[in-house]
């Protein structure tokens, strides 16, 4: 597996009361997100990997924002 790198463009993005964390590999490509927010008992990790439909308690407008950037959550 690739080293996680965090670059300054890796700064917490904070929506809708969310703080949302992007991952890059070493190459600086997405590999996923870590959400932390006041309705999560523990941080998630959401995989950008196509292959996985992540299905998260989280408010319809993070969900619409991380389908926006590439990643499959459902309902």
């Amino acid at each position: 597996m690739d080293k996680v790198s965090r670059t300054q463009e890796d700064a917490p993005i904070f929506r809708y009361g969310y703080r949302l964390t992007f991952v890059r590999d070493s190459e600086g490509q997405v590999i996923g997100v870590l959400v932390e927010g006041p309705r999560l008992p523990k941080p998630l990790y959401i995989p950008k990997n196509p292959a996985f439909s992540i299905r998260a308690r989280l408010p319809e407008t993070v969900k619409r924002f991380l389908r926006k950037n590439g990643f499959a959550i459902r309902d």
